[in-house]
């Protein structure tokens, strides 16, 4: 098993190689291609628009694979039914991912009351930014936005407060941007990694 592991990841080390452009290119998959995402116990495959049912044999087997070891698959879903992964829409037809619009129009108003109280509720406040945080994911420049707001939640953490100037200032700007929260998949790897930590450089 470990050799063939090795072998395996020789081989994708091989292919990555003889990407065009890997340097800002792409990584797409093409016509006769599969990829498999994993998401803890959750997995999709990955092919082109034109191969759907070729796509959904594929689940099926991968499905059927893992049931004769012994695991239990309790949901398949077709390449046309479904609609979201890992929780984030899928635009039909694109490499697409995005917060629904509903999804974040909800997050959207509740940031934007929670801003008009002069005291909040801190542990519905770290509801909100649990959620914006997953949503902000797909987008992450946006991660430098909250600072403030997280150490609000630490340091009233389940308690009510008055809002900090700082802190409600990042919450109006959160609730701007929930409507922005998409990823396109299949644009190119960028060359430059970008990378904040919202604690600040006081708490390393």
């Amino acid at each position: 098993l470990f050799l063939a592991h090795r072998q395996l990841h020789r081989r994708a080390l091989t292919e990555s190689a003889r990407l065009e452009g890997w340097r800002g290119g792409y990584c797409g998959i093409k016509t006769g291609q599969r990829s498999h995402y994993i998401h803890v116990d959750d997995g999709v495959i990955i092919g082109t628009q034109k191969e759907k049912e070729a796509v959904d044999s594929v689940m099926n087997k991968a499905a059927d694979a893992l049931e004769s070891i012994g695991f239990v698959v309790k949901d398949r879903t077709s390449a046309d039914e479904l609609k979201s992964l890992v929780g984030y829409e899928i635009v039909s037809g694109t490499a697409v991912l995005r917060v629904s619009a509903e999804r974040a129009g909800l997050l959207r108003e509740a940031l934007r009351w929670a801003v008009k109280q002069a005291w909040i509720d801190v542990g519905l406040l770290a509801t909100l930014l649990g959620q914006w945080v997953w949503g902000a994911l797909l987008r992450r420049e946006f991660l430098s936005v909250p600072r403030d707001i997280f150490k609000l939640c630490e340091r009233y953490e389940k308690r009510r407060a008055p809002w900090w100037p700082r802190a409600r200032d990042e919450a109006v700007c959160m609730a701007d941007l929930t409507m922005f929260m998409s990823t396109d998949l299949s644009g190119p790897v960028p060359p430059v990694i970008f990378a904040t930590d919202a604690r600040g450089s006081e708490d390393n």
